[in-house]
């Protein structure tokens, strides 16, 4: 079959199809992080992404609510994903005068440890999931598509 044979042959993406698809890629990604990283660390990923935000924060610490709209979830899955995460130690909450709306977290030196630990098998996923298979002119397109279905993801 020629080249132009086997374009023919591809269906028009529809945009249900790639949206279905972009699910599918989330949920493969999804999967494969939360397998690795709970193998090795206990946690999943928004753990991580937690943690990795945190590790970023001045003085390592950030308001809960502010936290959990820098991962996309509402505060009440960030307070039920980051109580196991306080009581392993990982991090410390302090409530401010402002009530349960104003709960600061701080990043302990166990989950700076965790961070680095479980951040370096993060990016050993990474780049076994993108730099295997994309170019850098492609990982920049892709991120490039992706960042315009929501102004505000970034990486």
């Amino acid at each position: 079959m020629a080249p132009d044979d086997a374009d023919a042959a591809r269906p028009t993406p529809t945009p249900l199809g790639v949206l279905d698809l972009i699910a599918t890629a989330d949920a493969f990604v999804r999967g494969r992080f939360d397998d690795e990283i709970g193998s090795w660390h206990g946690l999943n990923r928004m753990d991580l992404r937690f943690l990795l935000l945190l590790d970023e924060a001045p003085e390592q610490q950030l308001l809960r609510t502010r936290l959990a709209a820098l991962v996309g979830v509402p505060p009440s899955v960030a307070a039920k994903r980051l109580g196991p995460m306080e009581r392993m130690g990982l991090v410390e909450r302090t409530s401010t005068e402002g009530g349960a709306s104003q709960v600061e977290l701080t990043l302990t030196d166990a989950g700076r440890t965790m961070t680095q630990d479980a951040g370096r098998t993060a990016r050993e996923i990474a780049a076994d999931l993108v730099e295997s298979r994309y170019t850098l002119d492609e990982f920049d397109t892709l991120t490039e598509l992706l960042a315009r279905l929501d102004p505000s993801l970034q990486i």
